[in-house]
């Protein structure tokens, strides 16, 4: 299932387009994939006679337990490599946005939080629109927000000097100002 997943569940696909073609009662894929990689594996075994249903269940069971972690653990290693990715790529733009969002934390009276830290939820907030994270729980994103964290991330935009400010109007609104530091 690991290895040729992807393949399976495209045979599945069509198999299941082809019974609606006929008028046939549908089958869920995930069923026909199951029934498709049993199949594969009772052809490679000696023995299926020794085999019971139970053991069989088991087995399907077993087996979408392991692709299930393998997929979250692909869906959270690229969560992590694209988040990383878009942070070096957009570091001058989520640099600016982060000094933007702790002031205004500050003057919210909110604690204060590491510019590091900040544009990675700024990076996450993007990216995570794009990747998929079907497998992925909340509990996995903390996760990899901590791991990204814990990857050392130049920032340039900071290097250069650069200030980022607010300036509060009369009619409540708020003006950014950027300055040479």
């Amino acid at each position: 299932m690991l290895k040729n997943g992807a393949r399976m569940h495209d045979f599945a696909n069509a198999y299941v387009e082809t019974r609606a073609r006929r008028g046939l009662l549908p089958v869920p894929v995930k069923n026909i994939v199951d029934a498709r990689a049993v199949e594969i594996v009772a052809e490679r075994m000696r023995r299926v006679d020794l085999l019971t249903d139970r053991n069989v269940a088991a087995a399907v069971r077993s087996t979408q337990a392991v692709v299930w972690r393998a997929e979250r653990q692909r869906q959270f290693d690229r969560l992590v490599k694209t988040v990383v990715a878009d942070a070096h790529l957009n570091s001058a733009r989520y640099g600016h946005e982060a000094e933007i969002e702790i002031q205004a934390r500050a003057r919210r009276g909110m604690p204060r939080v590491p510019v590091k830290s900040m544009i990675v939820a700024l990076a996450m907030q993007e990216v995570i629109e794009r990747v998929p994270t079907s497998r992925l729980t909340i509990e996995d994103t903390r996760s990899a927000r901590l791991a990204i964290l814990r990857i050392d991330m130049p920032h340039q935009v900071f290097a250069r000097g650069l200030r980022v400010g607010l300036t509060a109007r009369s009619d409540s609104s708020l003006v950014v100002y950027r300055a040479a530091a």
